[in-house]
């Protein structure tokens, strides 16, 4: 179990403790330290710190950044780097709710699908996946999906 995991590795058990100090959720950082963190490295380098953490996860929580953009974050962190909220910024990974921004995205996907707009309102509405996964990706996951959705 994730518990177990962490209670082996006393290292890890302190940064979780650290982390969770700075706010960061328990059991959301440990499957962040566990999962993502893990897959990058054996080790945690002294440039990802507790805090680093908990301003990751919580930034996922809060819905400024979206999972998908935490991933591509985390590299970033292993090396020398500004900060997770400056990185985020640096890097435009944070997500848009400009009601402009995601109608010019909506309509520029309704323009290059028009047999798969003409299906979904013929009554095929699982094309509205496919469509919002178009939308998505020309937001390279920037934009709030139930925001998009509407």
């Amino acid at each position: 179990s994730e518990t177990a995991s962490l209670l082996v590795d006393r290292d890890l058990d302190a940064f979780l403790l650290e982390a969770v100090d700075s706010g960061a959720d328990a059991m959301t950082s440990a499957r962040w330290l566990l999962g993502e963190v893990a897959a990058l490295s054996t080790e945690l380098p002294s440039s990802f710190t507790p805090r680093d953490l908990a301003d990751l996860v919580g930034a996922v929580a809060a819905g400024t950044l979206s999972r998908r953009s935490a991933k591509e974050l985390l590299p970033v962190l292993f090396q020398e780097h500004l900060g997770v909220a400056a990185e985020i910024e640096k890097r435009g990974l944070a997500r848009v709710d400009d009601a402009d921004f995601m109608s010019g995205i909506v309509a520029e996907i309704i323009d290059e699908s028009p047999d798969e707009v003409a299906l979904f309102r013929a009554g095929k509405t699982k094309l509205r996946k496919v469509l919002m996964g178009r939308c998505m990706k020309r937001a390279r996951g920037r934009a709030d999906p139930k925001k998009l959705g509407e």
